[in-house]
């Protein structure tokens, strides 16, 4: 299936911010169980009304102007004991039926973009499955880490 999307800060939009939080706390629930749905809003609130360009909530939006990913530059990911100073790419997510059609790739680019625009040199991220994913984007592993009783890769990218 072709999905056609564009790539835009979160608006402030209490439907579209709903279903974002409910897929950040479907997917990463489990290794901050304190966060809950308010949290992920309050970010996505934070991100509509940063001057400083951080943190920022991205979403791709297709063609019915309804989400189908997200992703955010952020200045700390909470990873516990990290010693990277930041800014970090946080929060991934792609639906399953819009994924293969360019969308994850876009995400991280307009990051790496903003990132850039800020003055940036390095950025940092962490997975625990798609570091092949990462590394053909040009990634490097910097080290593994403990996360919620899995191991995770930390990665990094020269801007």
């Amino acid at each position: 299936m072709n999905v056609t999307f564009r790539v835009l800060p979160i608006p402030d939009d209490i439907d579209i911010m709903q279903t974002v939080a409910v897929w950040s706390l479907e997917q990463w629930g489990a290794d901050f169980p304190d966060d809950s749905l308010d949290t992920y809003i309050n970010l996505y609130k934070e991100s509509v009304r940063a001057t400083s360009g951080i943190p920022r909530v991205l979403v791709a939006m297709n063609e019915r102007n309804a989400p189908v990913g997200t992703i955010t530059f952020i200045a700390d990911d909470d990873l516990p004991g990290a010693p990277e100073p930041g800014p970090w790419l946080a929060a991934l997510f792609v639906l399953p039926e819009s994924r293969s059609n360019g969308v994850g790739q876009a995400l991280v680019d307009a990051v790496i973009d903003h990132a850039r625009l800020l003055g940036h040199h390095t950025l940092y991220l962490y997975t625990d499955e798609q570091v092949s994913w990462y590394e053909a984007l040009g990634w490097k592993c910097v080290r593994q880490a403990a996360l919620a009783n899995h191991e995770v890769t930390v990665m990094s990218l020269s801007l």
